[in-house]
C-alpha cells in the first residue's frame, strides 16, 4: 500500500469517528428535549433533584423527610462510634491476613490448567524457596520467584505433605476421585521437576539450603576452610545437584588423561598405587588466570530454560528433544579446573523449511582447534545462507560426514565435567541435537545495556573488550574465529572479576563489597556446600517437626544438627512416647516422631500443626498403591483422598499447605497443590447492640 493510499484511509477513518460523535450529540440533544416536555420541572438550570422511593414505588421530590420512603438506617452519634469501631476492627485483621497469587510469567507458565506444550514446569527449589521465606519472612537467604507471598509475617503454620510413589500423571488419572484435590480446596496446582525425574535425592533437595557468600566467609574464618567445617560442623555438608545424571564417585577424565600423559613410557595405563591420581583440586584452590570460580558463571538451570537451551522438562519437551543426545551419559561435578570448550556451529536452510547445521568449531582453552568440519545434512540445502554461513555449494560437494559422527565424536572426546562456552549457545546445542549440563553463555555473562533481555551481538563484544575485528568479510561467518572470540572473553572476565563487563551486576553494588572479604568472596567456590533448612527455621526460633516412617526419617537426620533435635514415637492411639529430648535453648528445634502408617503420619501431622510453625510429613505408596492410583481405582484412592482431606479440614487460621506428589523413579513429573487458609470477610451486616461480626 503507497504511502498517499495509507493517507487517505487515516483521513476517511477521522471523518467517520467525528461523523459518529456529532450523531451521538444530536441523539443525546433530542433525549433532552424530550424529557424537558414530559417533566417541565426539569430544567438546564440546575440538576435534577434525588429520588427517594415511597411504598406505593413512584418518585417524590419533597424536600420533607417525613414524606420520604427513605429506607436507609438512621443511627445515633454513639451507634454511628460502635459501626466505626466495628469497621477498624475489620480492617486491622485484613492487614494481618497473609496473600498469596502467582507471578506471570513463571507462576502462571507451571499451572496444570495451561496447555502442556506450553506449560514450564517448576523445579523443586522453588517450593523449596517458597517454603523458606514463608517460613522466615524477610530473613529468606531466597525468595520465591514465581509468586509473592504477602504478610508472611503472619503466618500461623506452614504444613507439607510429600507422597512417594505418585505423580502428575497418576493425579490426572484419578482426578475426579481425588475432591480433596479440587480448585475449592488447593487453588494453585502446579507441575514440579521433581529429583525422582532425574535421579536426585528428594530430601537433600529439600533441606540442603547453599551457603550464601557471607555464610561462606563466616564459616572459612571460624574453621580455616570449608571441607574443615564439614568435617567439624553439623550445620554445613556438602551436596550434590545436577538436572543431568551425575556419577559423584567417577574420577575426571581430565585427571585419569593427566596420568596417562604423565606416563607415556609405561605399558599400564591403569592407576596403580605407585601412579596415583592427582590430588582433587579443593575448592579454595583456582587456575592461576582465575581469579574467581568459573563455576560462577555458569548457566543455572532456569537460565537454560529462559534462553532455549534443549532441557526435557515436561513430557511436551521430551517429546520435541526427543532426537537429542546427552554430550556424555553420565557427567562429573564440575570444579574450578574443569575445562572449558567453546562452540560455534554454523547453519543452512533445508527442504523442511528449517536451518540445520552444516559447519562445526571447537577449541580448547589453548585455542586449539579439536574439531572443525562440515556436516551433510540428511535433507537436501535449499539455501546455503553464505552471507553469514560461509558455506557455498562447492564446499559442500564432496562431503559426507554426518551430524551422527559429530555427536559421537563430542561424546567421545568431552571430559564428564566439561564446560562448554558460546554465543547464545542454545542455537548451537539445537543444531548439534545434543544436551549439556555446564555451559556459560556470552550473551548473558556480559550486557553493556543494563538490561537482562538486552544483548551485545559477538562482533561488538569483541570489538568492545578484546579490541579485536570478527565478521568483518562479506564471505560469511568463520566458526573457527566465533568460537574463538568467545573463549576469550570467558577467559578476560576469569581474570578480572564476576562484575566485569556487566553493568547488571555493576548496577546492583556488587562491585562495592569490603575490600576485608573480597579476596574471600572471590576465591571460594561455595556451590557444593550448603546448611539445613532446619538449621534456619530453629535459629529464628521457628520449632518444627518432622513425621515419618523409620526408614525415611532416618535420611532426614543427616541434615539435623543433635543438639536441636529430639525424638518421639507415635502410638498407635494418637500419643506420642518422648525417646530422646533436645537439649535446653533459646533457640527453636526439631521434633522427629516415628510413624508406622501413612495414616498415622498424617493425623499425627496435623496434631503437631498445634505445636510447631513448621510441619513435615513424609509418607511413601506402596507398589500395589501406587498402581491402583495409576489406574485410578481401588480403596488406596479413596484413603490417600481422606487423608488430604483430613489435612485440609484441620488446617489453622492464615497457615499455608502444600501437598506434593513425588512422582516416581526416573518417571514423570510431580505436582505440588497448595493453599493458603485464611479468614472470608464478607460484607459488615450492622445491628445496634450487636458485637463485631
Amino acid at each position: 500500500m503507497s504511502e498517499m493510499s495509507i493517507k487517505e484511509k487515516r483521513r476517511e477513518n477521522k471523518r467517520r469517528k467525528v461523523a459518529a460523535l456529532l450523531e451521538i450529540c444530536d441523539l443525546n440533544e433530542k433525549d433532552r428535549q424530550a424529557m424537558t416536555q414530559l417533566r417541565p420541572e426539569i430544567s438546564s438550570d440546575g440538576p435534577e433533584p434525588k429520588k427517594a422511593k415511597i411504598d406505593d414505588g413512584t418518585s417524590n421530590t419533597s424536600d420533607d423527610p417525613s414524606d420520604q420512603g427513605d429506607t436507609k438506617p438512621k443511627y445515633s452519634e454513639k451507634e454511628l462510634e460502635e459501626l466505626r469501631k466495628l469497621l477498624k476492627q475489620r480492617n486491622n485483621e485484613k492487614k494481618k491476613t497473609p496473600l498469596l497469587y502467582l507471578k506471570e510469567p513463571t507462576g502462571y507458565q507451571a499451572e496444570l490448567d495451561v496447555p502442556p506444550t506450553d506449560r514450564v514446569p517448576m523445579f523443586f527449589s522453588d517450593i523449596q524457596h517458597l517454603v523458606l521465606f514463608a517460613t522466615l519472612a524477610q530473613n529468606s537467604p531466597f525468595f520465591p520467584r514465581w509468586c509473592n507471598l504477602e504478610k508472611c509475617g503472619h503466618l500461623s503454620a506452614v504444613q507439607i505433605l510429600f507422597i512417594e510413589g505418585a505423580g502428575i500423571s497418576d493425579y490426572l488419572q484419578c482426578e475426579d476421585k481425588l475432591p480433596s484435590l479440587s480448585k475449592s480446596k488447593f487453588p494453585i496446582h502446579l507441575e514440579v521437576v521433581m529429583p525422582s525425574a532425574y535421579g536426585g535425592n528428594l530430601i537433600e533437595e529439600f533441606c540442603a539450603i547453599p551457603l550464601s557468600r557471607n555464610q561462606g566467609n563466616n564459616i572459612i574464618r571460624a574453621y580455616g576452610s570449608l571441607e574443615k567445617a564439614v568435617n567439624s560442623s553439623c550445620e554445613v555438608f556438602k551436596i550434590l545437584r545436577a538436572f543431568f545424571p551425575v556419577d559423584e564417585k567417577s574420577g575426571s577424565l581430565s585427571q585419569k588423561n593427566d596420568v596417562k600423559n604423565q606416563n607415556q613410557g609405561s605399558s599400564d595405563d591403569k592407576l596403580t598405587p605407585e601412579n596415583p591420581p592427582p590430588p582433587k583440586p579443593k575448592p579454595e584452590q583456582l587456575p592461576k588466570t582465575d581469579k574467581f570460580p568459573r563455576t560462577h558463571l555458569l548457566l543455572s538451570a532456569w537460565q537454560m530454560i529462559e534462553e532455549g537451551f534443549p532441557i526435557p522438562l515436561n513430557a511436551a519437551l521430551k517429546e520435541k528433544y526427543k532426537d537429542f543426545v546427552p554430550t556424555k551419559p553420565v557427567y562429573k561435578e564440575v570444579n574450578n579446573f574443569s575445562p572449558m570448550y567453546a562452540v560455534d556451529c554454523e547453519m543452512c536452510t533445508t527442504t523442511i523449511g528449517k536451518s540445520e547445521c552444516t559447519r562445526v568449531s571447537i577449541v580448547n582453552e589453548k585455542l586449539e582447534t579439536v574439531i572443525d568440519t562440515l556436516v551433510l545434512p540428511h535433507n537436501k540445502i535449499t539455501n546455503y545462507l553464505t552471507r553469514y554461513s560461509g558455506i557455498t555449494a562447492a564446499m559442500m560437494k564432496n562431503v559426507t560426514t554426518r551430524l551422527e559422527d559429530v555427536q559421537k565424536f563430542i561424546q567421545e572426546t568431552l571430559e564428564p565435567d566439561a564446560i562448554l562456552v558460546g554465543q547464545s549457545l542454545n542455537n548451537d546445542l539445537v543444531a548439534l541435537k545434543m544436551m549439556h549440563p555446564y555451559c556459560i553463555d556470552t550473551s548473558v555473562i556480559f550486557n553493556l545495556t543494563g538490561d537482562r533481555y538486552r544483548k551485545s551481538k559477538l562482533k561488538y563484544l569483541s570489538e568492545h573488550f578484546l579490541k579485536e575485528s570478527i565478521q568483518t568479510g562479506r564471505q560469511g561467518h568463520c566458526s573457527i574465529e566465533d568460537s574463538s572470540a568467545s573463549l576469550k572473553l570467558v577467559q578476560l572476565k576469569l581474570s578480572k572479576s564476576l562484575e566485569f563487563g556487566d553493568q547488571v551486576l555493576a548496577a546492583s553494588g556488587l562491585h562495592k563489597i569490603r575490600k576485608e572479604s573480597s579476596e574471600i568472596k572471590e576465591k571460594v567456590d561455595l556451590s557444593g556446600y550448603a546448611t539445613s533448612l532446619f538449621s534456619y527455621a530453629t535459629r529464628m526460633g521457628k520449632h518444627a517437626s518432622i513425621l515419618a516412617a523409620p526408614e525415611i526419617l532416618e535420611k532426614y537426620m543427616d541434615y539435623l544438627n543433635p543438639r536441636i533435635a529430639s525424638y518421639e514415637q507415635l502410638n498407635k492411639d494418637g500419643s506420642c512416647e518422648t525417646i530422646t529430648k533436645e537439649e535446653t535453648s533459646d533457640t527453636g528445634h526439631v521434633t522427629c516422631v516415628i510413624s508406622s502408617t501413612n495414616q498415622s503420619v498424617v493425623e499425627g501431622a496435623t496434631a503437631k500443626v498445634y505445636e510447631n510453625f513448621l510441619t513435615v510429613g513424609h509418607i511413601k505408596l506402596t507398589e500395589a498403591a501406587s498402581d491402583a492410583l495409576a489406574l485410578g481405582r481401588g480403596e488406596a484412592v479413596e484413603e490417600l483422598n481422606n487423608m488430604i482431606s483430613h489435612m485440609h479440614d484441620t488446617a489453622l487460621m492464615n497457615s499455608l499447605s502444600l501437598v506434593v506428589m513425588c512422582g516416581r523413579e526416573k518417571s514423570s513429573n510431580g505436582i505440588c497443590f497448595i493453599n493458603l487458609r485464611k479468614k472470608v470477610f464478607e460484607r459488615v451486616q450492622y445491628k445496634p447492640g450487636a458485637s463485631v461480626q
